[in-house]
């Protein structure tokens, strides 16, 4: 199926020059990211999941102890 995301990116502090120049090599990396993933074959994509969700429910563990 097809994804989708939504980058919200708000500055608390800081000078505004930099936040604009960090957001746009952020926004870079994020693109980057995202062609990569989709020019993986399925089977790696599965596998980058599961050890996502292998990790996300190890981090769940720690901080509801």
């Amino acid at each position: 199926g097809r994804h989708s995301f939504i980058v919200r990116m708000e500055r608390t502090t800081g000078p505004r020059g930099s936040w604009i120049t960090f957001g746009r090599e952020f926004l870079d990396l994020m693109r980057k990211q995202v062609l990569l993933w989709r020019s993986m074959k399925v089977a790696e994509r599965t596998e980058y999941q599961k050890r996502f969700k292998s990790i996300q429910e190890k981090l769940e563990k720690i901080t509801q102890a």
